[in-house]
């Protein structure tokens, strides 16, 4: 089997396939036609391989830095700034009790505090707004019902200025964002590759 032995140079990366010393055809091909070719195959990824780590190093030693270090480290954060902002639009949104996106109207007729208030007023009318219990029940009825107005004002106000922009940064900035980096790099990479022809 030593007739087989393949022997290679200590610098054999550089050596282009064809002069590596490989066992010659007549060889081969007396005893086994079929690994010739097997042979010719590998020391061909051989030299792939050889020029893919040059053309590496090359590319890695010219790669210019568009960005400061400042938006380097912006960049690194990204991703966690995303996460803490879907986390907390998500929380946030759990604890409305009115329903999100529609008007005040709407949303009063099914906030908790709303029929409460409804509830309250109707037990006046029905024991009379005369009675003792009547009038309790009026004015308790009267102050729900401004609680839940100002409940809807104060949802109103957190989700114009909380929640959508929380929104708008977790899930359109952000991935724009990023879009746009990953053009950046690709359009700095092709500009390094055409300063290297």
């Amino acid at each position: 089997m030593s007739r087989f032995k393949m022997q290679f140079s200590d610098d054999s990366s550089n050596v282009p396939y064809s002069r590596l010393n490989w066992p010659s055809d007549e060889v081969l091909s007396a005893d086994f036609p079929k690994i010739q070719y097997l042979i010719r195959f590998l020391e061909f990824i051989h030299y792939l391989g050889s020029i893919y780590k040059m053309m590496k190093k090359k590319l890695r030693a010219e790669k210019t830095e568009v960005l400061t270090e400042d938006l380097l480290q912006v960049e690194k954060r990204l991703e966690l700034v995303k996460q803490v902002s879907h986390s907390t639009h998500k929380k946030l949104t759990a604890c409305l009790q009115g329903q999100q996106g529609v008007d005040a109207d709407k949303r009063s007729k099914k906030l908790p505090l709303t029929t409460l208030a409804q509830c309250l007023v109707e037990g006046s009318t029905i024991l009379g707004e005369d009675s003792l219990l009547g009038k309790m029940l009026k004015m308790c009825g009267d102050t729900e019902d401004r609680l839940a107005q100002e409940l809807i004002l104060f949802e109103l106000q957190i989700e114009r200025d909380v929640i959508e922009p929380l929104f708008v940064l977790a899930e359109v900035d952000i991935p724009n964002i990023q879009k746009q980096r990953k053009h950046l790099a690709k359009l700095v990479l092709d500009m390094d590759s055409a300063r290297t022809r």
